[in-house]
């Protein structure tokens, strides 16, 4: 897993988990730190309701996400 966490802390473009908060979510808070403090001006959105598929979960949340992304 460390070479995954190091090609991500190589990134130079702006970065955003976008993080299912629900029971059973594949990502946690250890992985959120981990991400932070290797790319600290990456942004966390955190959907509630959803779990690790944000797009099963909570397509319109998660479209509102991306459209305010991108605008």
């Amino acid at each position: 897993m460390s070479d995954l966490w190091d090609t991500l802390g190589s990134l130079t473009m702006p970065v955003t988990l976008v993080r299912g908060m629900a029971r059973g979510s594949v990502v946690d808070d250890e992985d959120v730190r981990e991400l932070l403090s290797r790319l600290p001006g990456a942004t966390v959105v955190r959907v509630e309701g959803a779990g690790h598929s944000v797009q099963g979960d909570q397509p319109v949340v998660l479209a509102e996400i991306l459209d305010e992304l991108t605008t």
